[in-house]
């Protein structure tokens, strides 16, 4: 049955109109990580990342994205780019959050990004950044993650890039599965107050060459 279900997936661009659901699709990725940015309010990271997917800007966005679609029913996405767009999608994320928020709330979501750079190594120059990487959870164990995920290494490759980056919570299940599908460890990242404060533990940095 589940290769049944498997076969009817198509892998194709993202769209807009999926902005909730893509939502709560990033948000469960690294809940400890994206509950801190926006002070612990869910409903706040879904806004805001509602907002980015709907939009043609942020690194958020449904450009960035594939969906994995049943028919027209969307049920996984994958989103990525390289060192260079996430620069220049820089001004639009904190636009778009200082849209949205207080600003006492905007204060502490700049300062919580703050940190980020320690948890989150910088993207090598030749490399694609798996930013998103998310299943429905009624739709898990079908094998839609493997392809998405073998469908951004094969784009990768084919755009040029030497291997693909991701970080991931150290004790996410899914660290199991990109180990499953070639990719390694390659360091470790941990910032004490960051674990003392708001749990935050250690993430992993993971990467396949091409």
């Amino acid at each position: 049955m589940a290769a049944t279900k498997r076969e009817n997936i198509e892998i194709k661009k993202a769209e807009p109109k999926h902005a909730s659901l893509a939502a709560e699709l990033i948000f469960e990725t690294d809940s400890h990580v994206f509950g801190y940015w926006f002070g612990g309010n869910k409903e706040r990271a879904l806004n805001y990342f509602a907002l980015q997917w709907r939009g043609t800007e942020g690194p958020f966005s449904h450009i960035f994205g594939q969906g994995a679609f049943d028919g027209e029913d969307l049920v996984g996405i994958e989103a990525g780019y390289d060192r260079e767009r996430q620069h220049r999608e820089g001004r639009t994320f904190f636009r778009h959050a200082e849209e949205l928020l207080t600003p006492s709330e905007y204060d502490e979501f700049k300062k919580a990004i703050g940190y980020m750079p320690f948890l989150n190594p910088p993207i090598p120059r030749d490399a694609y950044y798996l930013q998103t990487l998310a299943v429905s959870k009624k739709r898990q164990r079908e094998g839609i993650g493997e392809l998405l995920i073998i469908s951004a290494f094969e784009r990768a490759a084919a755009q040029g890039f030497r291997s693909c980056h991701l970080d991931v919570y150290a004790d996410n299940p899914a660290v199991d599965f990109y180990l499953r599908m070639g990719m390694e460890i390659f360091c470790e990242m941990r910032v004490p107050c960051l674990e003392k404060h708001h749990h935050i533990a250690r993430h992993y940095r993971m990467v396949k060459g091409f």
